[in-house]
């Protein structure tokens, strides 16, 4: 294990296209292990990749009160929802900033659909 760095990245190859509206990246135990920047890219072909979602800076994911008001999570909390619903058969999820001392972790990743999309 080392301090994440940009340009860290994993890829994900479906056997089938898929529709997503997002995906969360679980870090399981690793709480403090949160990507410091991400990127996210999606792709038919394994060649061509439209941005999905870019935050240079990891904040939190997006959560509404019960009233409705946004706000951001923890950072912990590495759940994104793409603006639309998505098709494609290769996903990139990229780590874009630094951290001196933790690690970026993934334990599990979930990928996302929506019944209501």
């Amino acid at each position: 294990a080392r301090p994440q760095r940009p340009g860290d990245s994993i890829e994900v190859f479906f056997d089938f296209q898929r529709e997503l509206d997002g995906v969360e990246v679980k870090l399981g135990p690793a709480w403090t292990d949160f990507p410091r920047g991400l990127r996210i890219e999606g792709s038919i072909d394994g060649e061509r990749y439209q941005l999905l979602f870019d935050a240079p800076r990891w904040v939190g994911s997006l959560q509404y009160s019960e009233s409705g008001y946004p706000y951001f999570g923890a950072q912990s909390q590495v759940r994104v929802l793409f603006p639309k619903r998505t098709v494609i058969k290769t996903l990139r999820i990229t780590q874009t900033s630094s951290d001196p001392i933790f690690d970026w972790s993934i334990a599990e990743l979930v990928f996302l659909r929506s019944e209501k999309s």
